[in-house]
């Protein structure tokens, strides 16, 4: 479908708009599946989603997808931002991730393409959890198969069990954790702690694009309905997929590729600003080894800080959602030091 898109676009020299709204009408024509249409059935009648624009389609079909730079995508949006002042969520990167899940009146997704019913909270162990599942239970998990409370219920019956729990999660073993508070243990801690690490949910957000806020494919079979997220493609491409999480501005597809070019020579690539802490993706990298990117760990030099005040007299450094704090403390940094305190606080302030 997209080769298709690509090429229609080319031959009839179609603009990025007139593109962007070709792709909504060939997702809605997607074919669905009888359970999803009575997802978004219920999703649109919901009196959570008062207000929040949706238009049918010819067939009477919920017309689910909108581009968020759109002019419907922007009155979705202004939906969505009343919505996290409303629910005391402060605007910025990360924001409609929080709030979808917020409002969500079931806290359970279903698939478009299968019609299966998944969690929307990071409850499905992922791949690092899954092969702990196996090294410690001996247990071969399928991906999205079961939740991790399902797990503990069919497998975790001792003592002994939760010690290999701990194991897994990497919890310390100092930690005074019981067969009968272990479940409340990894909710509080893990999964209402959005651990990435080891669990994931049923589908990642998507907000405004998706009505609900959530990817129409659920993560079950996303990784086959995406081409680009084949686990073959996934290998190959440089693609940072934080740039979607953290709400990044830049220029993505260059510093993709430059991305690329370095972990083909083995190179770590470490953005100057993190954009963790909010700052763009940009095609400019300090190159180190993977161990001396992960033990800098999100964290500014003065020099990194010097780098970015120079680049901004000529080019947008920082994403728009962080750009006020930026600018507030940026001239006070003068030691490495003060550096590290200020990618403190802004990486404080992006996560809330």
């Amino acid at each position: 479908m997209l080769n298709f898109l690509l090429g229609f676009m080319n031959k009839h020299k179609l603009n990025k708009r007139e593109m962007k709204e070709l792709i909504e009408i060939a997702d809605n024509k997607r074919s669905w599946h009888p359970n999803f249409s009575k997802y978004t059935e219920f999703i649109v009648n919901h009196p959570n989603y008062k207000g929040l624009y949706f238009e049918r389609g010819e067939d009477k079909r919920v017309k689910w997808v909108v581009t968020g730079k759109s002019d419907k995508g922007q009155e979705r949006r202004k939906w969505w931002d009343k919505e996290c002042k409303k629910h005391g969520i402060q605007l910025g990167a990360g924001c409609y991730a929080k709030i979808a899940l917020v409002i969500h009146p079931t806290k359970i997704h279903t698939c478009q393409i299968c019609g299966k019913e998944l969690s929307l909270e990071y409850a499905y162990p992922n791949k690092r959890a899954i092969a702990g599942f196996k090294k410690e239970f001996g247990i071969s998990l399928s991906p999205f198969s079961k939740d991790i409370f399902q797990i503990i219920d069919e497998f975790v019956k001792s003592s002994d069990d939760v010690e290999k729990i701990k194991r897994i999660f990497k919890i310390k073993s100092s930690e005074k954790i019981t067969l009968e508070n272990l479940k409340d243990y990894l909710r509080k801690n893990f999964v209402e702690g959005f651990a990435k690490g080891f669990l994931s949910p049923g589908a990642m957000s998507n907000s405004p694009d998706r009505y609900d806020g959530f990817h129409s494919d659920g993560n079950c079979c996303r990784h086959e309905s995406d081409k680009g997220r084949h686990k073959a493609n996934l290998q190959r491409y440089g693609q940072d997929r934080r740039v979607y999480e953290n709400w990044a501005d830049g220029d993505w597809k260059m510093a993709d590729r430059l991305m690329s070019i370095f972990r083909k020579h083995g190179i770590s690539a470490d953005h100057i600003g993190p954009i963790s802490l909010g700052f763009c993706h940009r095609p400019k990298f300090h190159p180190l080894t993977k161990d001396e990117n992960s033990a800098k760990n999100n964290r500014m030099s003065l020099n990194d800080i010097l780098v970015l005040l120079e680049d901004e007299k000529t080019e947008q450094v920082v994403s728009w959602h962080s750009k006020f704090i930026w600018d507030k403390l940026k001239g006070n940094v003068d030691t490495d030091i003060n550096a590290v305190k200020l990618s403190s606080i802004m990486r404080w302030i992006i996560r809330g």
